[in-house]
């Protein structure tokens, strides 16, 4: 790992994987407690190169979803809830108008980067939902709501000529939050990216996403 923005956002968005492929196997007799030992201390170490409090904008969510990971993974609730308050922020100063207008000014790339930051933003919702935690009611200080900023992005990557700030290079791709969200808040949009795209054209993790939440409802 180098000490830069990029190697930061690739190994929050990376690692996180890892950690969870280990928790699902961690009753199996080939998980020792050698291999319980390295992933400890790798994790230890790259919670240092972590972007949720180096970074701001997607690159700080995605810190977010090492971090909570990191924390579940460790047993340290001290790690998950530094998070957790640091999610919420976040969603606080990076949504108004349920809009995240952090990633709005990157000319032809901006609806690409809205979905990259709900992507983030969303699995870190769902490392907290396995954890305990539900954080999918967030409503933010001008009213801005998680369940309205994601249909109102829907919208746009489903009929991306009415993206009112840039007009997309592209075929937007669908990425890794479109399933758990279309399974907890459905639209017409939101089924056109299902029936249109498929999850692998993802390529910043959560593909299994695709298996466990599409035609399945999400619950708290």
């Amino acid at each position: 790992i180098t000490d830069d923005g990029e190697s930061r956002l690739n190994w929050s968005n990376k690692w996180p994987m890892f950690l969870q492929a280990a928790m699902l196997v961690r009753d199996s007799d080939a998980y020792t407690e050698e291999f319980d030992t390295a992933m400890r201390a790798m994790t230890v170490t790259g919670l240092n190169y972590s972007t949720a409090y180096k970074q701001t904008e997607n690159r700080a969510m995605w810190g977010v979803v090492l971090n909570l990971a990191s924390g579940a993974f460790l047993g340290d609730r001290a790690v998950f809830d530094k998070a957790l308050f640091r999610w919420s922020d976040l969603m606080a100063t990076c949504i108004a108008g349920n809009v995240p207008v952090s990633e709005i000014d990157r000319g032809s790339n901006s609806l690409y980067y809205c979905n990259f930051y709900l992507n983030a933003a969303t699995q870190a919702a769902e490392i907290a939902r396995f954890s305990g935690e539900w954080l999918y009611d967030w409503t933010g200080p001008d009213g801005s709501t998680f369940r309205e900023t994601w249909q109102k992005v829907a919208y746009w990557t489903a009929h991306p000529e009415a993206f009112p700030y840039w007009q997309p290079t592209g075929t937007p791709r669908i990425q890794a939050h479109v399933d758990p969200l279309h399974a907890l808040w459905p639209t017409d949009d939101s089924q056109l990216l299902i029936d249109t795209y498929t999850t692998t054209q993802d390529y910043f993790g959560f593909r299994q996403g695709i298996l466990a939440y599409r035609g399945r409802p999400l619950f708290g």
